[in-house]
């Protein structure tokens, strides 16, 4: 009896797992849209050195402004971040846009080397060695940006790469008028 129960666990596991599959792509699920406990809340203190300036600091004060602001986490070993660059570029030179950088878990030579190397569109980058503001900011894995209001509010999360599409429908609305 035991070894007739063994001989169909593997069967009824992957029974179970296309199971699930299947009904997440039938319900529609994108693992772009996860949720944020954090939009509509203050971004989350932290305080963390610039790259370039380590005497220097980046904090949550800094993102309360008269305008806009982008919070993107990245890292140098990060593929898809580097197809960001240039659209962070673009947005910077057109909207003369705010975008502070947070390197995630990386080592400081490695982000100045991805920076020359793919151009640094930030007005700061920081430096989060030990992932804990990633933590705090709910980041599920790089790249990761956020969106926040002129008080320091977040008003939305973005998981993955930007693609000039996702900035049309999702980052320029709320540039434009304040959200989409």
């Amino acid at each position: 009896m035991k070894k007739s129960f063994l001989r169909f666990m593997p069967i009824t596991f992957i029974t179970v797992l296309i199971a699930v599959f299947a009904g997440l792509l039938i319900s529609g699920y994108d693992p772009k849209k996860l949720s944020s406990p954090l939009v509509g809340k203050p971004v989350p203190t932290f305080s963390l050195p610039h790259l370039f300036e380590p005497e220097k600091r980046l904090t949550n004060k800094n993102t309360q402004s008269a305008n806009i602001v982008l919070i993107n986490f990245f890292a140098s070993w990060c593929v898809t971040c580097r197809a960001e660059q240039k659209i962070f570029a673009a947005l910077q030179d057109e909207y003369n846009l705010a975008i502070y950088g947070i390197a995630y878990k990386d080592k400081a030579e490695d982000t100045k080397e991805f920076l020359a190397q793919h151009g640094n569109p930030f007005k700061v980058v920081a430096f989060d060695s030990t992932g804990q503001t990633a933590i705090n900011f709910g980041v599920y894995g790089v790249p990761e940006t956020f969106v926040i209001n002129t008080d320091g509010t977040i008003l939305y999360r973005h998981a993955g790469t930007l693609t000039p599409k996702d900035v049309q429908k999702i980052i320029l609305p709320y540039l434009n008028k304040g959200g989409p």
